[in-house]
């Protein structure tokens, strides 16, 4: 049943005498309407005839000028409305805040024009943003936010690459020749993994020192090991990466002499990373620098 409200309020202006009156109706997109108060004899307000299509939550990777492939959770929330033959969007997400798009759809994809209105070091803004993708899989595109900001929003299951990215500080224990009595700890090693688009997987060790071992006291620079796939079945990534050269900067000094102060390609190589749900991670990892007889087994278990 539709409502009908008069405008009182404009019947008191006119009996006292104020001739010059208009109305300015701001609509929710900014853009104004002007109408002059004796044009008009009432308002009448119609059911809306809106309605909610679609909604779904998804998971949120961002990028920008400073940060590549940054995953944000899994509760961002979109929803799709019809009105008459004009299609919005909305989104929502609790770190970076609300969007409202005008959308064209068309066979698979789905494009528009909008606001995002963001808090960013405590400062509310809007912002013009535009839309693009398909329902199920789109960009938010901000480009006066951090250099220019992207907001990649999708349906589905997260990969669990996403889910294991993230600096990890943790011990990381070196067995040399696979005597158990050669082993030695680096302590508090703060271990970097960062999330691929194909969701494998990179992680990078960062400069360790193993003192007082069988072969001296060695510094193992950092090294990256990339793209690194996941196996649901066993629930970690592995991967031999012999033929991806990876090489680390190593020294060692023995009795005051330094025996080793090179890069060293890694001449055999294999990784396995297991990430928990509690948040740790073990990476086992199995090498050989350059011609060295012995190979080592680096086994770290870190936390987020």
């Amino acid at each position: 049943m539709k409502k009908l409200f008069t405008l009182i309020a404009l019947a008191m202006l006119a009996v006292s005498g104020l001739q010059a009156q208009s109305i300015v109706i701001t609509k929710t997109d900014g853009t104004t309407v002007t109408y002059e108060a004796a044009d008009v004899k009432q308002i009448q307000y119609l059911p809306s005839s809106k309605k909610l299509l679609h909604s779904f939550t998804g998971y949120l990777i961002a990028s920008s000028k400073f940060f590549t492939n940054a995953y944000y959770g899994d509760s961002a929330t979109i929803k799709i409305y019809m009105d008459g033959s004009d299609v919005s969007c909305t989104f929502h997400d609790g770190v970076w805040g609300d969007g409202n798009f005008s959308v064209t759809m068309g066979r698979g994809t789905m494009t528009g024009t909008g606001t995002m209105t963001m808090t960013e070091r405590g400062k509310t803004g809007t912002y013009d943003a535009t839309l693009s993708g398909s329902m199920t899989n789109f960009n938010i595109t901000i480009p006066s936010v951090m250099g220019g900001c992207t907001l990649n929003w999708r349906y589905g299951a997260v990969p669990q690459a996403y889910k294991t990215q993230g600096s990890y500080t943790g011990n990381d224990s070196l067995c040399i020749g696979g005597n158990a009595s050669w082993t030695y700890v680096a302590a508090d090693s703060k271990v970097q993994v960062t999330a691929n688009a194909d969701s494998t997987i990179n992680i990078t060790m960062p400069e360790e020192k193993f003192t007082g071992t069988v072969m001296g006291d060695i510094t193992q620079g950092t090294f990256t090991i990339k793209n690194i796939p996941y196996d649901a079945a066993t629930g970690t990534f592995s991967k031999d990466y012999v033929a991806d050269s990876v090489m680390a900067h190593v020294t060692c000094v023995s009795g005051g002499t330094t025996t080793m102060d090179k890069d060293y390609l890694f001449t055999t190589g294999k990784v396995t990373v297991t990430p928990a749900s509690d948040g740790t991670l073990s990476i086992a990892n199995e090498y050989k620098y350059g011609n060295m007889p012995f190979d080592i087994t680096a086994k770290y278990a870190g936390k987020k």
